[in-house]
């Protein structure tokens, strides 16, 4: 779980968690078991969804293939959020809603397994768990076999309910006990069966087991499967058969209609799959003719433990055998990562190949900040008169021409006014910039095309790359090129052609969208830059437009603006350019969202419809108190404090990615605190030619700024998104909107201060965002018409 916990389990030894085995070289197979209906529940697999790209892939895409069918969204049930738990585990006890839910877990862990090389040389499914493994083995395509599935269980669902037991005896000595209405459903082991029928008649069946003392167990179903009860759907699930394609298997299964391997017939016979759901269940004849393989693995590809129980129970059952489950049981109290990560090195052990590449390819690694250089301003540069090489960065294939006498030092941006630059290869400055690249993000190899984004990049990390950029080639680009120019062969090309030319704006492109969309505009916080808007506005509606507002002074050509108001005139006047007519929506994070109100205040008083105005962390800056040093020290405590509960909130490896992401923040914006010292010991008057320097003189007159804002009351409505807690200095009736607002709309997300456009709690956010948009289109639209 942690660095912790693996030091007390090296120390302790402790078998359960240690695992060793010698193994001598064996070519191992590995059996898929795909488990039965009764063994779903609530979140099953949520930490391998947020973690794991690939089956988050496969969730999603069974989800909206199943969405024509169910005419819900899977994941809903699936994955609810707390106020939906329990209606969600009430619909996942519905047959026509858990056979598609386990179909799809079954079938995105199989697909896991699978990438990270873990490949089934058989198959076997347990009732519906069959569909899965038919599907896999090209038996049904997945569209095919999700349509199956889905009108599987709906006939079901229509069914009356019915009972099922787990009868503690061999088919041997249950059948002479068998009568009327009551069917043998499950063969499970030589010692389990499992018997269904009507409620009625299983409950007069348990009187009986009772008297004679037999050991049974009611199990979680809602109806009696593989019973007669299945009979009056035979036929129209038979139509549902003869609509699809049916394929010879390409991986051999087992059949559980006939206990033992599927032939290429059966499994292209619709009769066979009608049959499949109302004749008995032979999984322990199944499960004997797998174990005839002494070397093969078993592991159970689902939810829960139940087959990998069964299996154990067969007779004569070697206790070397592997066996094993992929998904925790409900009742375990365990990770889903930690728990998948302990089957891995447990197949591994047993000589399993693990594809390692594969395992390991969506993980970042990061470097750790070490304890910085002392900078003891010893000058070794040997001065040149002819020509020098930029010595920024090494290999920088960048030739300057001295234009006086003589150069002192190395060639950097405070000299650019005394040298000429001739770029004579785009890939020696691709060169040059993934040097840069790789020192600022911490990543050990950079590839041309890779996303700046992509790599952890932040507006902090920007700025530093920004003022490298212009030591190394003399130009000073404004930050929003990473927009336009996020990867090293953009950037490059850019430097090449002088693109940077191009006339300042506030109002830059944050994510291209459909021409028919009304666009977003997100203004810029206190930084003055709208870099921190990338995750969310990319986790928005792919279609909708994504702008930003970033602040006048950011390119040290021209002066700030030194009041809200002004800010919001000039913001409005680009907007207004770019779209003539409302309705807008606009938002912006802490002080953004004071400046995105009072652009909706002159939108208004100039006849413009404004459909959404959100807040995010947005307080009213004019009514908070000055803090003495008690409450400065108190305040970062409670920041340091909530950075942790964030992280609390995280699992094991959104933890180490959002740790390192802070870490990093926190060196970048350690720069832009020194520049903030530099600026107020020195009274620097403007003359900034260091971006952190730079963005620390705009971080004050900006916070002034906001502090020196008394907003007006506006006559509309405020969507306000908030995290789940407050500084104490901001918890103040005051300092909310309340009194200042037509109508005012919270929105509590589950995520503490300072956290919410941070990755993964970007995308609670976006998910609510999208409702809101929507809304307030919706609302606009009906009021004119």
């Amino acid at each position: 779980r942690d660095i912790n916990d693996a030091v007390n389990i090296l120390e302790s030894h402790d078998p359960k968690r240690v695992k060793t085995l010698f193994q001598a070289p064996v070519n191992r197979d590995i059996v898929f078991m795909f488990s039965v209906q009764g063994s779903q529940y609530v979140n099953m697999g949520l930490e391998l969804y947020k973690t794991e790209p690939e089956f988050r892939k496969h969730i999603d895409l069974c989800s909206e293939i199943f969405k024509p069918h169910l005419s819900f969204d899977l994941r809903d049930i699936l994955y609810p959020d707390r106020e939906n738990a329990e209606e969600a585990e009430q619909k996942l006890k519905q047959t026509s809603i858990t056979q598609p839910a386990l179909f799809a877990i079954e079938y995105a862990l199989a697909k896991l397994w699978m990438a990270w090389g873990v490949h089934p040389t058989a198959l076997i499914g347990h009732s519906s768990g069959e569909y899965v493994a038919a599907c896999l083995a090209g038996v049904f395509s997945l569209e095919d076999a999700l349509s199956l599935v889905a009108a599987r269980g709906r006939l079901m669902q229509n069914l009356p309910r019915g009972s099922m037991l787990a009868v503690f005896l061999s088919e041997e000595n249950i059948r002479p006990l068998l009568y009327g209405d009551i069917s043998l459903s499950a063969v499970n082991s030589p010692s389990v069966c499992t018997v269904s029928g009507p409620d009625e008649a299983v409950k007069e069946f348990e009187k009986q087991l009772a008297d004679r003392e037999i050991v049974f167990r009611d199990l979680n179903t809602s109806h009696a499967f593989h019973s007669k009860m299945m009979e009056p759907i035979l036929n129209p699930f038979t139509e549902e058969l003869r609509q699809v394609k049916l394929n010879p298997p390409q991986i051999p299964f087992i059949s559980n209609v006939t206990g033992t391997w599927i032939t290429p017939e059966e499994a292209q016979s619709p009769d066979y799959w009608a049959l499949h759901f109302r004749n008995t269940v032979r999984f322990s004849n199944g499960i004997q003719e797998l174990l005839k393989e002494p070397d093969r693995v078993l592991l159970e590809v689902g939810p829960g433990n139940t087959l990998r129980t069964l299996s154990l129970q067969q007779k004569d059952i070697s206790e070397n055998r592997i066996i094993l489950s992929s998904i925790r049981h409900p009742k375990e109290q365990r990770s889903d990562t930690e728990f998948i990560l302990n089957i891995i090195g447990r197949l591994w052990l047993s000589g399993v190949q693990i594809n390692w590449k594969e395992f390991y390819a969506d993980e970042k690694r990061y470097r750790v900040p070490l304890p910085t250089y002392p900078f003891e301003r010893k000058r070794y540069w040997v001065d040149t008169k002819k020509q020098v090489r930029v010595p920024c960065f090494p290999e920088v294939d960048v030739t300057v021409e001295q234009k006086e006498s003589s150069i002192s030092g190395p060639a950097c941006a405070e000299e650019k006014d005394h040298v000429q630059f001739h770029y004579t290869s785009g890939n020696s400055v691709e060169q040059s910039l993934a040097h840069i690249w790789q020192e600022l993000l911490g990543v050990e190899q950079v590839r041309v095309n890779d996303n700046f984004f992509d790599l952890g990049g932040s507006s902090l990390i920007a700025v530093s790359l920004f003022t490298y950029i212009e030591k190394t080639f003399g130009r000073r680009l404004p930050l929003a090129t990473l927009y336009r120019a996020p990867t090293i062969a953009e950037l490059s090309k850019t430097l090449l052609e002088g693109k940077f030319a191009k006339p300042w704006s506030s109002l830059v492109e944050i994510k291209p969208g459909k021409s028919d969309m009304l666009p977003f505009f997100f203004i810029h916080a206190a930084g003055g830059n709208v870099l921190n808007y990338y995750d969310l506005a990319h986790s928005l509606d792919e279609g909708l437009p994504v702008y930003g507002m970033q602040a006048q002074g950011l390119d040290n050509e021209r002066p700030f603006h030194n009041s809200i108001e002004d800010m919001a005139s000039h913001y409005v006047h680009e907007m207004l350019e770019f779209q003539k007519h409302g309705p807008y929506l606009l938002g912006g994070y802490c002080m953004g969202g004071t400046i995105a109100l009072e652009m909706a205040q002159q939108l208004r008083k100039h006849g413009h419809e404004v459909a959404l105005l959100a807040f995010f962390e947005t307080h009213n800056w004019a009514k908070m108190p000055s803090m003495s040093l008690p409450d400065k020290i108190f305040f970062y405590s409670q920041k340091l404090d909530f950075h942790l509960r964030n992280i609390l909130l995280l699992d094991s490896r959104e933890k180490s990615k959002f740790f390192m992401e802070k870490a990093r923040e926190l060196r970048r914006r350690s720069k832009l605190w020194y520049g903030k010292i530099v600026s107020r010991v020195s009274g620097n008057d403007g003359n900034w030619t260091d971006q952190h320097s730079l963005l620390a003189q705009l971080w004050d007159n900006n916070d002034r700024a906001a502090f020196n804002y008394v907003p007006e009351y506006y006559p509309g409505k405020i969507t306000l998104f908030m995290p789940m807690k407050k500084y104490v200095i901001h918890n103040r009736p005051e300092m909310g909107w309340d009194q200042l607002a037509e109508e005012v709309e919270t929105h509590d997300l589950p995520v503490y201060p300072a956290g919410m456009l941070v990755e993964p709690f970007v995308k609670i956010l976006a998910e609510r965002l999208k409702v809101c948009i929507n809304e307030a289109l919706e609302t606009k639209l009906t009021s004119k018409i």
